[in-house]
């Protein structure tokens, strides 16, 4: 199969050993309906790109085949011939397209040739991961409650792409506008974002997607999804933990977003501890919050922090409420715990 990108100068190298793809039918596995498959892994393909496809058919079955339909499993396939007929020990020789989807990740197409009796014999699975042609950091930290002006660089890897050719905007919780501000070369740019904290709510993570718009046509081209991070914004989920009887101790496990922490954190004593139940219920002990090893890119997905409060007097009984305030790194941070059983 011969793969030949649009004019497109991009930075995912096509194998030549695998330039020419010919499948011998003969030597490829049928189900149990009659339909033999072939599988082909396209890799990373850039957003739009349009794959001017060759594929070469060896009937090795033994018998001719007249195959005098065709389908495909999407609009992105096109040029497929209505149908194939290939005498025993020939080979057919056909072209298609396949545009690569706007969408980012992994895509399965499927293209099919049917018998006169409506049975599937030849099936082609495309595989592919869909990647876009413009980079952008993977999150961006915000530093500062309120409303600001963010800068978020955006390059080309294709010299095809050129910035100055598309049309950007941008969505998201807290994102009120966007403008894109271009280079001359039209391969490095940055869109300066208005975003206010106040609008994402509770979330200290928000989901942003920039979509890319070509300007001559007016299609979508691509759609990248990345996410805002407020580094000094820490709550936990569950909002209020749910405590639970083991022994002479009351524990609760939590995720707690705390923004940046570098290294891991573990066994932090908690040095003031608040009772708000009204019925006067006490911890003879200072409670420890035990929170698990990360790295810094798992902070998006937070922490992983067990409560253990020690009542050796018996004194918290279920219905207690408790809030612990504690420092984690110079951030303050409040936790609610319901004494449940």
């Amino acid at each position: 199969m011969l793969l030949m990108p649009s004019g497109f100068a991009i930075a995912i190298p096509i194998d030549p050993a695998k330039a020419d793809f010919e499948s011998k039918l003969g030597e490829v596995s049928e189900d149990q309906q009659g339909c033999r498959t072939v599988k082909l892994s396209l890799g990373d393909r850039l957003n739009g790109e349009l794959l001017e496809i060759k594929w070469s058919i060896l009937n090795s079955t033994g018998h001719d085949l007249n195959l005098p339909r065709s389908t495909s499993s999407c609009g992105c396939i096109k040029g497929v011939p209505s149908g194939l007929a290939i005498e025993n020990e020939r080979t057919k020789s056909f072209g298609f397209q396949l545009v690569v989807p706007k969408e980012q990740g992994p895509s399965s197409k499927q293209l099919a040739f049917f018998d006169t009796a409506g049975i599937c014999r030849i099936r082609l699975d495309i595989e592919l991961n869909a990647v876009s042609p413009f980079l952008i950091q993977d999150t961006i930290p915000l530093d500062q409650e309120g409303r600001q002006l963010v800068s978020v660089p955006i390059r080309s890897q294709s010299k095809d792409h050129h910035l100055d050719r598309h049309d950007l905007s941008v969505e998201g919780m807290g994102v009120l506008g966007s403008r894109w501000i271009k280079d001359q070369e039209g391969d490095l740019s940055s869109v300066e974002l208005d975003i206010d904290t106040i609008a994402m709510g509770s979330n200290s993570v928000s989901k942003v997607v920039f979509e890319f718009t070509s300007k001559d046509q007016g299609t979508v081209l691509s759609k990248v999804e990345r996410s805002f991070w407020m580094k000094n914004r820490p709550f936990t989920k569950p909002k209020i933990v749910a405590l639970g009887r083991k022994s002479n101790a009351w524990v609760g496990d939590f995720r707690l977003f705390v923004g940046e922490v570098n290294g891991p954190v573990t066994n932090m004593d908690v040095s003031n501890i608040k009772i708000t139940n009204p019925g006067g219920a006490k911890v003879s002990s200072v409670p420890t919050i035990e929170v698990h090893a990360v790295d810094q890119k798992d902070m998006v997905a937070g922490l992983d922090c067990t409560i253990r409060l020690e009542d050796k007097s018996n004194e918290l009984h279920p219905g207690a409420v408790v809030t612990l305030s504690f420092s984690l790194k110079g951030r303050d941070i409040q936790v609610k715990c319901l004494a449940t059983r």
